[in-house]
């Protein structure tokens, strides 16, 4: 179970980063690393926000790189770094090399919820980089991921099925994660031969050979059948012949 919020009241973290006690709940444990960093190398924010920036992939903490893109404005498009409008190529990048940490950078020392407190942090402070169904599931998610849980792959893909179906609202009621974790899984996502996804795709063999023989039929059965009328009067020139 997790706690409400005292200030937004929202499950806490929800609210982040609008919310400051979501935004503190959640960045501590970026600002702790940074604040080692800071006292290490004896610089002011900024200039050590653009050492880190400009460093190779795994020379420092990933919660520095991240809490280094914060402190720093985009000098393209001017918002935080990474967070910028998506057509804005200095965010895209920064964003991206952003990533190769997790890939390269220090295999093992990066656990199951720290990856997921990472991506949906990421999420939340540029929501419109990614889709609206992947932003509302991490934000979900976030209050159980402060506490320390992990989500496992699968439960993932079924939460994010149910916020796809329109069921953000009943699952924001959801206090406890063993709630989300249990939820059953859409038949659509089942493959459920009633859903219009299978029943209207003909893209086997054998539906296209049905569908083939069919019209062969049709085209027999006109061959067999009489020619039309003439034509009785003038007026009849200009309608096509007759539709058996």
């Amino acid at each position: 179970m997790v706690s409400a919020c005292p200030s937004c009241g929202e499950l806490a973290g929800r609210g982040y980063p609008e919310c400051r006690y979501c935004a503190e709940l959640l960045d501590q444990f970026w600002l702790a690393d940074w604040e080692v960093l800071r006292s290490m190398e004896q610089l002011a924010d900024r200039e050590l926000a653009e050492l880190v920036i400009g460093a190779d992939v795994g020379k420092y903490p990933w919660t520095c790189v991240d809490w280094a893109m914060t402190l720093l404005a985009c000098s393209r498009c001017g918002a935080e770094l990474g967070t910028g409008p998506v057509e804005c190529v200095r965010c895209a990048v920064t964003e991206e090399r952003r990533w190769s940490w997790d890939h390269s950078a220090h295999p093992y020392t990066m656990n199951g919820n720290e990856h997921m407190l990472r991506v949906a942090r990421a999420a939340m402070r540029a929501p419109h980089r990614r889709r609206s169904t992947v932003v509302q599931t991490w934000r979900l998610l976030l209050p159980f991921l402060v506490a320390g849980h992990v989500v496992e792959p699968h439960h993932l893909d079924r939460i994010r099925a149910h916020v796809l179906a329109g069921g953000y609202p009943a699952l924001a009621e959801c206090h406890d994660l063993a709630e989300l974790a249990g939820l059953p899984e859409l038949f659509w996502r089942r493959g459920d031969p009633i859903s219009t996804r299978v029943e209207y795709q003909p893209d086997s063999e054998r539906q296209q050979h049905a569908a083939r023989d069919l019209f062969q039929r049709k085209a027999d059965a006109r061959a067999a059948e009489p020619g039309a009328d003439a034509v009785q009067n003038a007026d009849d020139d200009q309608v096509p012949g007759r539709v058996h």
